[in-house]
């Protein structure tokens, strides 16, 4: 059967356990769990899946785009895992999670972009066509609002914005920076770029807390980059 043949005897649920969460989980058992986890913290069911056109785009963005990204962050963060000051940076005191740095890392590797797969986000990524995105930009913007909210690995994640539409970053702890990191790294591979050409690229947009800047310069600079910090904004030299 073609990998999209099943979907009409099967359930939702079990669509995610056995054609889009086994692509990535190393066992069954594995998949019935990021499966629960799914359904317990997000909206995943949607009417418009009732449209069989509609739910075979939204699939096809699981497994061709969300699933190999996953692999490759967590492949990124695996080796980085295997250098001893990355495991350092980990242990830091700002991470307030009682359990031990580098299984927390793991589990967050495991759970890395879950919400994507909610129904806020997985049909406005899958409708979105970025070669001519006007008619469902909307769209878009809010599957990504929704997963900026949703996800600590983001820089944006840790920005306060007032009701006047100020914008403060806050410190964003260790733990979550080095998610970032593997997370840059498996984008630059999905984009079909080398690290070394995505990072000069994107680095200098986000804005930072001058303690997640020098952190993460930190990161960087282990890693072999040079990097330098100019008020809230980071570049390579």
């Amino acid at each position: 059967m073609g990998v999209f043949a099943l979907s009409s005897i099967m359930n939702r649920r079990q669509i995610f356990e056995r054609k889009i969460f086994s692509l990535f989980c190393d066992s069954r058992s594995d998949a019935q769990k990021l499966v629960r986890l799914l359904y317990e913290r997000f909206e995943v069911e949607s009417h418009a899946y009732e449209d069989n056109e509609i739910w075979g785009l939204v699939e096809k963005y699981f497994i061709y785009t969300v699933i190999p990204h996953k692999i490759e962050v967590r492949k990124a963060g695996m080796e980085l895992l295997q250098e001893n000051w990355f495991v350092k940076l980990l242990s830091l005191a700002d991470n307030t999670n009682d359990k031990d740095p580098i299984e927390q890392f793991k589990y967050n590797l495991w759970i890395h972009d879950l919400s994507k797969f909610s129904q806020q986000e997985a049909y406005g990524y899958a409708m979105h066509d970025f070669k001519n995105p006007k008619p469902t930009y909307s769209l878009f913007q809010k599957a990504w609002h929704h997963h900026k909210l949703y996800n600590t690995h983001h820089p944006e994640y840790w920005l306060s914005v007032e009701r006047n539409g100020t914008t403060t970053p806050i410190p964003m702890p260790s733990m979550y920076i080095a998610e970032m990191i593997a997370d840059w790294i498996g984008a630059s591979k999905s984009y079909g770029m080398n690290f070394k050409e995505w990072l000069p690229k994107n680095l200098p947009q986000f804005m930072w807390h001058p303690y997640t800047a020098n952190l993460t310069a930190e990161y960087l600079s282990m890693m072999g980059f040079k990097v330098r910090k100019e008020e809230q904004k980071l570049f390579l030299e």
